[in-house]
């Protein structure tokens, strides 16, 4: 687990998991383990709570090790999905936390926010598939797999403009990186919810890329 942590991941459920496992070498640690660590360390939850809190970051560490396993989860453990919508105040109040806090997060927040564009789409997107002088991007991998030509509106490319490379990926980050990790801006965007007048259920993931993030990647933060 030590190597997990130290290569970024998030360590928020770890240290139950480590009492519970305790010297358990991690080939050890099958279906049948993690079925029993779930309903031990967490009798009363729900599906979701266990998915989120031990078959999740159980996976991630044995991937890690290079212990590739599926891992059953049990009816319910995607939770129920819940859809919120972000008034004009709230998405431009997102936008200028998002800005504060890392320019190149906030242009990728008003990239989603204005194109509708999944966040895969947007993370991949190379600098020579766009021409800000004509508003214009083209997003070649999609996930219907159809090409399409995206609209860059005016504000949208004043943002683009202020972290401009030119070469390589727009954005420079990804789901494996900063973007999800507990030292990132998501996690310090949770506290800006009551500035937003979010309902407290409105997680910082769908807060800062609204309804282009994936619930995959909501449920992990």
């Amino acid at each position: 687990m030590t190597s997990y942590v130290n290569a970024g991941h998030d360590d928020r459920f770890l240290a139950v998991l480590l009492e519970h496992f305790k010297e358990t070498p991690l080939a050890h640690i099958n279906q049948a383990a993690i079925d029993n660590a779930a309903v031990t360390l967490y009798p009363d939850a729900s599906p979701a709570t266990r998915n989120r809190q031990v078959y999740s970051p159980v996976s991630a560490i044995l991937k890690h090790a290079g212990i590739n396993t599926q891992i059953k989860r049990s009816a319910g453990a995607q939770g129920t999905q819940r859809t919120f919508w972000l008034s004009l105040g709230q998405a431009f109040a997102l936008l200028r936390e998002a800005k504060k806090l890392y320019e190149r997060f906030g242009a990728l927040c008003t990239f989603l926010l204005y194109t509708g564009c999944r966040l895969n789409e947007a993370l991949k997107l190379e600098w020579s598939a766009v021409e800000l002088d004509r508003g214009f991007a083209y997003v070649g991998k999609t996930k219907n797999g159809q090409a399409r030509a995206v609209h860059l509106p005016v504000f949208l490319v004043s943002a683009l403009k202020q972290i401009e490379a030119q070469t390589g990926r727009m954005f420079r980050l990804s789901k494996a990186g900063c973007l999800t990790t507990r030292s990132m801006t998501l996690r310090r965007l949770q506290a800006s919810r009551s500035l937003l007048a979010l309902p407290s259920t409105y997680s910082a993931t769908r807060m800062a890329l609204g309804c282009a993030v994936t619930l995959d990647l909501i449920r992990r933060l």
